[in-house]
């Protein structure tokens, strides 16, 4: 009873001050229109104040209101009638967060991943139509935060990364995205000064492909480059995390769990029998049909728009390997790929001697039922191992200076595969 008494006489006080504060500035509004009519009377008052005295050109003490050109007396009687009582400002019981934000502790769990390595983590929260609210927290382990009482939906993901970017206004549309990544002049370039396309089908039962070799006079579009297409940078390693309908409690401390999944796993293409690969001073690969995007409410990644350039790295003699790391599961667990998808891997061919050779292979099936698949031993991350036999490149003489456009001003380090 002592209880409902004390919140009782609490209320009656918060109200005093409402009816306090509401007659104050109905007071003031009443007396900004008595001002004008008070000012013939105020003129022969001189307030002895700071906000009243200056001195004139002849230097005798005046009032500006005597002027016309201040109003430090009515500066001075707003003042004194409408100053801000503190109890009035900053007492207010629905900023109290114990009445109406809950703390939720948010733990991540990464039972079901691979040598996780991130360092920083972003809960991102979504309440009803509002906009969605980031909150950033240190470490992989969670955090502490603070929500107003409300039903919530949440996504979590790795921050530490500068290949990847977020999108999205609500849960249902929230994407980890690759950076896009401007290809244009290197493409170009190769275009121009590549002395033959050569295309592969697809791999047959026998494991051969089909082949077709176009030279650079051939026809643009029987050249395997298509303007459109869009490029981003290859992501780095991302896990998410999702919850849904989840009640934030007011004036209560929580503990919510979020199980990370993978977002990204990676592919190995390793070429044997590549022809006269002393010869070779570089390979640049691009492969095609790739997600742009990982959707962490759709459990999946979305519009397979995009390519990723990567580079080869030289295993023996006549072998080279690369891996590219892509947005999405396994392909084993990819029940929603578009029926139409294709994917091509191109490959940058360029001759100790400038002469430039382009190879696309058609690794549709390869890519999607793949024959094998790993767990790499450092990142744990899935990794799948495609297979291709032969690059027959020619073999050429030594350098004849044919070409004008040095294509090394359009790559990048990154993109030498046989450092000097």
């Amino acid at each position: 009873m002592r209880n409902i008494a004390a919140i009782r006489r609490q209320h009656r006080g918060h109200r005093a001050n409402l009816y306090f504060s509401f007659f104050i500035s109905l007071f003031s509004f009443l007396l900004s229109l008595l001002l004008p009519l008070l000012r013939p009377l105020l003129r022969p008052l001189h307030l002895s104040t700071p906000l009243s005295i200056w001195r004139g050109a002849g230097g005798e003490a005046s009032s500006p209101l005597s002027h016309g050109r201040g109003v430090g007396g009515e500066a001075f009687l707003l003042l004194l009638f409408t100053s801000c009582q503190k109890d009035l400002c900053y007492h207010h019981p629905h900023d109290s967060a114990d009445e109406n934000h809950g703390r939720l502790k948010v733990v991540f769990d990464w039972s079901a991943t691979q040598n996780p390595t991130a360092s920083e983590m972003h809960l991102v929260t979504f309440l009803g139509g509002r906009s969605p609210v980031t909150y950033p927290l240190a470490g992989m382990n969670g955090g502490d935060v603070t929500l107003w009482g409300g039903t919530y939906w949440f996504v979590a993901y790795n921050s530490d990364t500068e290949t990847t970017q977020t999108r999205g206004t609500c849960y249902d549309d929230y994407e980890v995205c690759g950076v896009p990544r401007d290809l244009s002049r290197f493409i170009t370039a190769f275009r121009a000064q590549a002395e033959s396309f050569t295309r592969f089908g697809a791999c047959r039962s026998d494991g051969t492909r089909t082949t077709r070799s176009d030279d650079n006079r051939s026809p643009s579009d029987s050249i395997p480059f298509d303007d459109d297409l869009k490029y981003i940078w290859e992501p780095e390693r991302v896990w998410v995390s999702t919850a849904q309908d989840y009640p934030v409690l007011p004036n209560t401390e929580q503990t919510l769990t979020m199980p990370m999944w993978a977002a990204t796993y990676q592919y190995t293409f390793l070429i044997r029998n590549v022809s006269n690969l002393d010869r070779v001073a570089s390979i640049s690969a691009t492969l095609d049909g790739l997600a742009e995007c990982y959707r962490p409410s759709a459990h999946g990644p979305l519009n397979y728009k995009v390519a990723e350039i990567f580079s080869f790295h030289k295993v023996d003699a006549s072998s080279i390997r690369g891996t590219l790391r892509v947005f999405g599961h396994s392909p084993e667990e990819n029940t929603a790929l578009p029926a139409d998808l294709t994917n091509q891997l191109m490959l940058y061919v360029t001759m100790d001697n400038g002469t430039r050779y382009g190879f696309a292979y058609d690794v549709t099936e390869d890519m999607q039922h793949p024959s094998s698949s790993s767990i790499d031993e450092q990142t744990g991350e899935v990794v799948i191992n495609i297979r291709i036999d032969d690059i027959p490149i020619p073999d050429q003489p030594t350098s004849t200076g044919l070409f004008d456009i040095d294509i090394g001003d359009f790559i990048t380090e990154e993109w030498d595969v046989f450092p000097s």
